[in-house]
């Protein structure tokens, strides 16, 4: 859904949880034919479904308001020269995406490999653009981790996009894993 220019996505997990949840207030009523089932779950439904959507678009548009000033704040940089020391530390990684995980629960980890080496690449939200394992893409954000221990650094991306040099990917669809 767009709100505003503002693309939100309900995470398939939450969406799932909030069926279920529906599923048994109304099997709930439907047994003991109790109204307080219906006058309670209905409002935390929307509710269940509502306050992430408010918190997603909320950081979405704080996103766009501080993307140009921290682009210009920003230095480019490879994964390879990511230390602990840098924590705080606006920068710019260009490299190809390797593994994505997180997706369902809309907060993605990716794992971004350039020509120094790799680096794990965090976001609240899925970006506006999904793309698949072995996409260029640019990576806007803040370095964050331990001090003195290298192996928990990662970047807390701002933005994550396509570069413009890559071919386009086409946009990779959220699956759900089906268990028989």
């Amino acid at each position: 859904m767009i709100v505003k220019g503002i693309t939100l996505r309900t995470p398939p997990l939450l969406l799932g949880v909030t069926v279920l949840f529906a599923i048994v207030c109304a099997m709930s009523f439907a047994d003991s034919g109790e109204w307080i089932y219906v006058w309670m779950g209905v409002p935390l439904c929307i509710i269940l479904l509502g306050f992430p959507l408010i918190l997603m678009y909320s950081n979405e548009k704080q996103v766009l308001k501080n993307k140009d000033a921290m682009r210009a704040a920003a230095r480019k940089v490879k994964a390879q020269q990511i230390t602990s020391s840098m924590r705080g530390v606006p920068v710019l990684l260009e490299g190809e995406v390797v593994k994505i995980s997180g997706i369902n629960m809309n907060k993605p980890t990716y794992i971004i490999k350039d020509s120094t080496g790799q680096i794990v690449v965090r976001r609240f939200a899925l970006p506006e653009r999904l793309f698949g394992v072995g996409a260029r893409v640019e990576v806007l954000g803040t370095v964050f981790g331990k001090v003195g221990n290298e192996r928990s650094v990662f970047i807390n991306a701002l933005t994550i996009v396509p570069t413009a040099a890559a071919a386009p990917v086409e946009e990779e669809k959220i699956r759900i894993k089906k268990y028989n």
